[in-house]
């Protein structure tokens, strides 16, 4: 999405080239010949065979859509919803996981299975008509197993907090971060042009650019020695409680020092007021331990 240098107004220009070339390349309704499998069918075949007893195998329960596990009166969810705009020629669909209360059917936390990826975006799955299916099924089992289960887990061990908790880290929240959302134009104000650029936003005091510099960081320099000590920094620092918890997942990502990165995730899950933020630097912490004890398994 981010190219080091390039204005905003061309990176804007840029994209919406790309997603109208990505869009005429899609295949349309009109080429499809009398009595073809359409991709919804497609779609209801790769849940039902390919994707279900692959979930199952993994220790879910349930089928179509929804899949489930139990923690003891806690629950945690694996749901898949299709999009309403889909053709008979293609199909996109997400993956959500959510926890809930069982005894009174609470939903204590829920994401979107992208969010807990590495590209940190929203994320979702392109089912073309007539497409091969095995590699699709892997990614999207993987990236249940891998990740969706785990961020699962660290749900339902947060909850419920400990009661009259008084957490060390309790942010004031200025007025303009619950301002109206932006339009697209200034949605790409907010980013810098290059990485010095952003370097010098993401300790400015202009929270929305602040963010728009991390954002761009994370995209375009994760590996700058400068970056994963400014996320350690900005995890104990960010007012907005969804940036924290944003920033938190990023540190799973940044390949930095995994000391570092877990005494950061550890204090946040300690310390921070935000139960949104604390799963999320548990999760985190979770892939980053996994990572470890591959490593020392290996070495």
């Amino acid at each position: 999405m981010f190219i080091d240098g390039e204005p905003p107004e061309e990176r804007s220009a840029r994209i919406y080239r790309e997603v109208q070339a990505y869009s005429a390349q899609l295949p349309q309704t009109s080429s499809m010949f009398d009595g073809a499998e359409t991709a919804q069918q497609s779609y209801e075949k790769l849940l039902r065979d390919g994707v279900a007893p692959r979930l199952r195998e993994i220790g879910l329960r349930g089928s179509g859509k929804l899949f489930h596990f139990d923690d003891g009166d806690k629950r945690g969810f694996v749901s898949f919803r299709s999009f309403r705009y889909n053709t008979k020629a293609i199909v996109e669909f997400s993956a959500e996981v959510s926890a809930t209360y069982k005894p009174t059917g609470v939903c204590l936390w829920s994401s979107s299975l992208g969010w807990l990826l590495p590209e940190l975006d929203y994320g979702y799955w392109v089912l073309p008509v007539e497409a091969e299916t095995d590699e699709l099924v892997e990614d999207l089992v993987g990236a249940v197993r891998d990740y969706g289960l785990v961020a699962l887990a660290a749900a339902v061990d947060q909850y419920p907090p400990p009661p009259n908790q008084l957490w060390p880290r309790v942010f004031y929240r200025p007025a303009a971060l619950s301002r109206r959302g932006f339009t697209f134009e200034e949605m790409f104000k907010r980013y810098p042009s290059t990485v010095e650029e952003a370097f010098a936003a993401a300790d400015g005091p202009d929270l929305d650019k602040q963010q728009g510099a991390v954002d761009f960081l994370y995209h375009v320099a994760p590996r700058d020695p400068r970056f994963a000590p400014l996320v350690v920094a900005l995890l104990g620092q960010v007012p907005s409680s969804h940036y924290r918890a944003k920033i938190a997942r990023m540190l799973g990502f940044l390949g930095c020092d995994p000391e570092v990165a877990l005494s950061a995730l550890r204090s946040a899950v300690a310390e921070d007021e935000d139960l949104e933020v604390r799963i999320c630097a548990s999760y985190v912490a979770r892939l980053i331990e996994r990572q470890v004890a591959q490593a020392q398994a290996d070495s």
